[in-house]
């Protein structure tokens, strides 16, 4: 499963990691505000089942930090459901 990670302020979006396939991860890009130009950082860390731990930096100040919620978290177990559903038939 991939999630995308999108940072929008004030209703603009800066950052849209576009559903990146990686446990661990990272994504930096720039953005200009009053002239003058930012850089934000998005970062996330290990999924628990039900959530993914993420940070935000801006301008390499961290502002925020946050278990972020897996909405359909429930389709991880599929595969092993249909993997029991099989052993279990072979096994009969």
């Amino acid at each position: 499963m991939t999630a995308s990670i999108d940072i929008s302020l004030e209703g603009t979006p800066i950052l849209k990691t576009g559903g990146v396939l990686k446990f661990v991860g990272g994504h930096v890009a720039g953005f200009e505000r009053n002239g003058r130009l930012h850089s934000v950082e998005a970062s996330w860390g290990k999924a628990a089942p039900t959530y993914f731990p993420v940070k935000v930096a801006v301008d390499g100040q961290l502002v925020m930090e946050a278990p972020v919620r897996i909405s359909n978290w429930w389709l991880v177990y599929w595969p092993w459901l249909i993997l029991l559903g099989v052993l279990a038939w072979r096994l009969h």
